[in-house]
């Protein structure tokens, strides 16, 4: 168990994974007020995490981290994360291809409360987070801003995972090369916005823009409770397919 308080990681490398940290399997990592600054690897330019590994951070900053040629330009996870009010600034998957400008994770659950996604670019799917074979997964209070993939969901990507619900998030002005402006589901359980006992809990999708599905390409099932859709531009006028 490791455990960092107001930690500085910058301009680490590693010819591997995890340029600053390296978690093993049932490895447990605590967080607080750490910043990850301009660290890279092939894979998870900042962390790389194990199956059963355990990230749970609150208030870092992960800037400017990159995965040279795999995923995850901050972190690539097969375990749990959660982070509250973390924030994640122009995060990068560089190769050609490759997926999760800023987070990568698979297998795993992923918890985010109030974390800021802004600027991450990856060269293939999810400008900013690709969740794939993934257990349920929660976004409260969260946004996605100025993400960029050069294919599939300029914020989200979303594949073979269990139900992703977002709450009180905004995805403002990201794009995709392809489809899914902000969020691209595909054989996926469940895409779930907003609480219907609560109002005002849905998100807004404001200003994305994609090939085809400004805001959302859904193959599976969605459910939005109050979700707002402004000015999302796409060849296809679908917010969402289904």
């Amino acid at each position: 168990m490791a455990e960092l308080d107001g930690t500085e990681f910058v301009s680490n490398a590693a010819n591997n994974a995890g340029g600053a940290i390296y978690a093993s399997t049932g490895a447990t990592i605590t967080l607080n007020k750490t910043t990850f600054t301009s660290n890279e690897a092939k894979e998870g330019g900042a962390i790389r995490m194990l199956s059963t590994a355990t990230l749970n951070d609150t208030d870092s900053i992960f800037e400017g981290n990159i995965a040279t040629t795999e995923e995850g330009g901050a972190i690539n996870s097969n375990g749990s994360i959660t982070l509250v009010g973390t924030k994640f600034i122009e995060n990068k998957a560089e190769s050609q291809g490759k997926r999760g400008g800023a987070i990568y994770l698979t297998v795993g659950t992923l918890n985010a409360t109030n974390v800021v996604f802004e600027g991450n670019v990856s060269s293939g799917n999810g400008g900013a987070i690709v969740l794939t074979s993934a257990a349920e997964t929660v976004f409260d209070g969260c946004i996605f801003k100025n993400n960029t993939s050069g294919n599939r969901a300029g914020a989200i990507y979303l594949h073979n995972s269990g139900v992703m619900t977002t709450l009180r998030c905004e995805f403002n002005g990201n794009s995709a090369a392809g489809l899914g402006g902000a969020i691209y589901g595909t054989s996926s359980g469940f895409y779930v916005d907003g609480d219907s006992e609560v109002e005002g809990s849905g998100s807004k999708f404001i200003g994305n823009t994609a090939s085809g599905a400004g805001a959302l390409y859904i193959d599976k099932e969605a459910v939005l409770n109050g979700t707002v859709f402004e000015n999302n531009k796409a060849i296809s006028s679908a917010k969402f397919t289904t």
